[in-house]
């Protein structure tokens, strides 16, 4: 018997643009084409007013 060749091999050599550290699912709500929606000044300042509210 020889190598059996799967099927679905294209599968691993495909490899989806989507897969970077900055387009993950868990962040896709807050993301427009795997970037952020606001700047990352305007992330600082408003995590900063959240702490100044505790």
């Amino acid at each position: 018997m020889g190598k059996e060749r799967n099927k679905f091999s294209y599968d691993t050599e495909y490899k989806s643009p989507f897969d970077s550290p900055r387009a993950k699912p868990k962040h896709a709500s807050k993301q427009i084409g795997g970037e952020t929606q606001m700047s990352q000044t305007d992330i600082k300042v408003r995590l900063h007013r959240k702490a100044e509210q505790r």
